[in-house]
């Protein structure tokens, strides 16, 4: 992602998104240990991400890349999830 420029179209596709996965809910069935990867089809890089919120007391998606990812699977090694 080397383009720092965020248009306007890209910003309403960001929250539609989450509109839509805001009426998935799917917090109520997926827990933050469960790790799930998409891939940009323009670049083929690859989000691993997880759902937060299974405990009411956020809601939230994050996206790591693979370094990042790989310190999330450590600590959830290291705190027993």
């Amino acid at each position: 992602m080397e383009d720092k420029n965020v248009s306007p179209q890209q910003w309403r596709e960001l929250y539609n998104a989450a509109i839509e996965l805001k009426k998935l809910k799917p917090w109520e069935w997926m827990w933050d240990s469960e790790i799930f990867g998409v891939q940009d089809q323009e670049t083929g890089e690859v989000g691993y991400c997880c759902m937060m919120g299974r405990g009411g007391e956020h809601y939230a998606m994050a996206v790591y890349d693979l370094p990042g990812m790989n310190e999330v699977r450590a600590h959830m090694e290291q705190v027993g999830e």
